[in-house]
């Protein structure tokens, strides 16, 4: 069995030279307005939120739009602290990216997975991303009042909320990076 420090797992310079590569044009420049990378505590998420809050209206966002990520903000994050692998050395190996351009806001997430969760990860969300918004409202009322729990203490409303939430379809990509692990990276964006 191999180990994940066989691996070169994204860091967080790779990410943003990726994020930046895929967006970036002269016309529509992108403005980074937070990036860790990392595991998340309690009182990192609080000061992630407070960063982030500040970021979004000293970038021109309003209080609405400010509201609204970080309401999504804290569902990413939950996912990337309750339901994410770790490494055998115990990390997670989170990455947050929060930016902006003259058009829309984006929350860009990363974490380790099993490869065992690829698969329904992938169904669930590309199932969600099919939905008019009607439908996933009604999908997100229908989930909330059937009050079954995972293992984990979720009732599968993190992606819901996400989708319900954003403006746009839920863009990720999922790479094995061993035998046992997968890096899932979500996209997320909010118009202005």
């Amino acid at each position: 069995m191999s180990s994940i420090s066989d691996y070169k797992l994204p860091d967080l310079a790779t990410v943003i030279e990726q994020l930046y590569a895929q967006n970036f044009d002269a016309e529509h420049p992108h403005k980074l307005i937070f990036s860790y990378q990392g595991a998340f505590s309690t009182r990192k998420v609080d000061s992630t939120l407070e960063l982030v809050e500040e970021g979004i209206l000293e970038s021109g966002g309003k209080r609405k739009i400010m509201k609204r990520i970080c309401s999504v903000l804290i569902e990413v994050l939950q996912n990337g602290t309750v339901h994410a692998a770790k490494d055998k050395e115990g990390r997670p190996h989170n990455t947050l990216i929060i930016n902006s351009s003259k058009k829309h806001f984006q929350i860009i997430a990363g974490n380790l997975i099993l490869n065992d969760e690829a698969n329904p990860i992938r169904r669930k969300i590309e199932a969600m991303n099919k939905l008019s918004r009607s439908e996933l409202r009604k999908l997100y009322i229908e989930t909330l009042c059937n009050e079954e729990f995972s293992t984990k203490g979720g009732a599968g409303l993190g992606f819901l909320t996400m989708a319900k939430k954003s403006e746009s379809p839920i863009e990720f990509s999922i790479d094995s990076i061993s035998d046992t692990l997968s890096y899932f990276v979500l996209r997320l964006s909010f118009n202005r």
